[in-house]
């Protein structure tokens, strides 16, 4: 099984991240996910590629425009971006001249496309900008794909119901 992500790029705490770790771990083992897809953001994205090696799978990164690591505030998360680029089975480079909107909505709605289902970790909030989290779970659930939802601040996990 393929498995996209979307989420939070800011988990506020060191227990909310360790939290949100531990759920997609166990997450990973019961849906028998094989293949990860991911832009690699900060935050959500980063989490589910770590414990996608973690757990010895393999994860697919779509870039989704030139320049892209310039949109990490902080070197840290850059060299953590990089780090876990070099772990990617594949690389996608959406042909977007510059960071945009735009180009993370595509880069979404792209993972969504060429997977099976959509991991959010989500707050279950409006979209603050195009592309945002909720943009992606409404593209998901448009398109019909199952979307397994963990908020990472009131700690439940639900299944949203395709119809």
């Amino acid at each position: 099984m393929r498995c996209a992500i979307t989420g939070h790029q800011d988990l506020l705490n060191a227990a909310t991240i360790y939290w949100v770790s531990e759920q997609i771990r166990v997450f990973l083992n019961e849906e028998s996910v094989e293949t990860g897809v991911t832009c690699l953001a900060v935050g959500s994205d980063q989490i589910f590629a770590q414990q996608l090696l973690y757990c010895g799978k393999n994860y697919e990164v779509i870039i989704p425009c030139k320049n892209y690591e310039n949109t990490f505030t902080y070197k840290k998360d850059a060299n953590q971006f990089n780090s876990l680029l070099k772990n990617a089975s594949k690389l996608i480079i959406l042909e977007f001249p510059a960071p945009s909107e735009e180009a993370f909505l595509a880069a979404g709605q792209y993972a969504v496309s060429n997977s099976d289902m959509l991991l959010a970790i989500w707050d279950n909030k409006p979209a603050k900008g195009l592309g945002g989290t909720a943009d992606i779970v409404s593209f998901a659930i448009q398109n019909r794909k199952r979307v397994f939802h963990i908020n990472p601040f009131t700690r439940k996990k639900i299944y949203i119901e395709v119809k």
